[in-house]
């Protein structure tokens, strides 16, 4: 089963189980998850060819109708954003019927009602924004408040307490690495409004996705930076302010580097990545599994790291270590809308894991992957993957986000 089909089948069940919240939604990724382990060992990595447009076509025609089902938004205090959003979705739909009946030699008309359609995913995000000030969600508050607190009040954001978002639950973490801190830092302080650098990211990416995928095929391109765009939970993770669209942006960055010849460049591109979020940090092993060339300019990647984590370290290790390590070991609980192994277990079963098993099995499926990969882009990317992969459907909690993971070896699978 190629990446497409797979693709397709996510997002419907994503859809169909209430963004996979049932039960039954975690034996569904476990088939995807056990799928992608057989293209990779395999290495089943499809070409594109010109017979594919139809499943494009259907894929991008179903994210876009799903985008009608699914909530894109759980913090709205107006019903303004859902009317708007409604008629921008029925309005794609019937641009992107009008899509599928010109061919390559139209290239107008493919050209007219593409930047139309572009132009709707940008109104989509353009009323979220100012429908949805401030979404209740601990996260938002923290890219907001983290850099305040470091750079206006000298505060150490590992040890302040932010805003509060929940109830009987004292909002004194910072779960994220300090490479957050800076990047977000002129988006929370001239702005007041973090989102707006995911914004920015997601955007980019789509030019960038235009240069990665090439020309031989126009039709093809188009429709892979839409079904982008389309994805029927982007809208959501961009108003609930999580990094993904940022980390998706910053990888094709990196795969756009790489591609250019620009190891360095890249090399720094990354070491801003892996100081984002610490499960990105095993990327330059993934990395150096392509060829041990980048090895030197991987020194850079860690000089970087090194350079915005270690004062934070140095001002206080305990509160650092405690937020961004300990905290998830010290708080195990399954969330009720986590499709994970350990749910799963404890609902049907009704029995209770130990915690090193939540660890071992991501642990195991990764080097695995890192085994099976081979020494090309795209088995990296799938490779990468799959570890992550591993780590949101066995580990403690699974989240929304393993979608947007999804997107990138997707997209790259036909266009890189």
């Amino acid at each position: 089963m190629n990446f497409g089909y797979l693709y397709l089948m996510l997002i419907i069940a994503f859809t169909a189980t209430r963004a996979l919240t049932a039960l039954n939604g975690s034996l569904i990724l476990l088939i995807i998850f056990f799928n992608l382990i057989l293209i990779l060992k395999k290495n089943k990595i499809e070409k594109f060819n010109q017979n594919k447009l139809s499943l494009l076509y259907t894929i991008l025609l179903v994210s876009v109708v799903l985008g009608l089902i699914f909530r894109v938004s759980l913090h709205q205090t107006s019903s303004l954003f859902r009317v708007v959003n409604t008629f921008l979705q029925f309005s794609a739909i019937s641009l992107i019927v009008s899509f599928s009946l010109f061919d390559n030699k139209r290239k107008y008309f493919l050209k007219y009602i593409f930047y139309l359609l572009i132009f709707i995913a940008f109104l989509q995000r353009i009323f979220l924004f100012f429908t949805s000030f401030n979404p209740s969600i601990d996260v938002y508050v923290q890219l907001k408040e983290a850099p305040l607190k470091l750079f206006i009040q000298g505060q150490n954001p590992y040890q302040a307490i932010f805003s509060q978002t929940y109830p009987n639950k004292k909002a004194d973490y910072f779960n994220y690495l300090p490479g957050v801190i800076y990047l977000f830092a002129p988006f929370s302080l001239v702005f007041k409004e973090p989102r707006l650098l995911l914004f920015l990211a997601e955007g980019l990416a789509g030019l960038i996705l235009y240069y990665l995928s090439g020309k031989k095929f126009k039709q093809k391109t188009f429709i892979l930076i839409l079904i982008y765009y389309f994805n029927p939970v982007s809208l959501f993770v961009l108003e609930s302010a999580w990094l993904e669209p940022l980390i998706f942006f910053s990888l094709i960055v990196y795969l756009f580097l790489l591609k250019k010849q620009q190891a360095y460049w890249a090399s720094l591109i990354l070491g801003l990545l892996i100081s984002l979020k610490q499960t990105l940090f095993t990327l330059p092993i993934f990395i150096l599994r392509i060829s041990l060339k980048y090895f030197k300019s991987l020194i850079l990647t860690f000089v970087i790291f090194i350079f915005l984590t270690l004062p934070f370290i140095i001002w206080s290790p305990k509160d650092f270590f405690n937020d961004t390590v300990f905290y998830f070991s010290s708080n195990p609980s399954l969330l009720p809308t986590g499709l994970t192994l350990g749910r799963l277990v404890k609902e049907s079963l009704h029995l209770s894991l130990p915690l090193f098993i939540f660890y071992l099995i991501p642990l195991v499926f990764s080097l695995l992957s890192l085994i099976w990969e081979k020494k090309q882009a795209k088995s990296f990317v799938l490779s990468f993957l799959i570890s992550q992969f591993a780590l949101y459907l066995f580990g403690i909690q699974a989240m929304i986000n393993l979608l947007l993971f999804f997107k990138l070896p997707f997209t790259i699978s036909y266009g890189y």
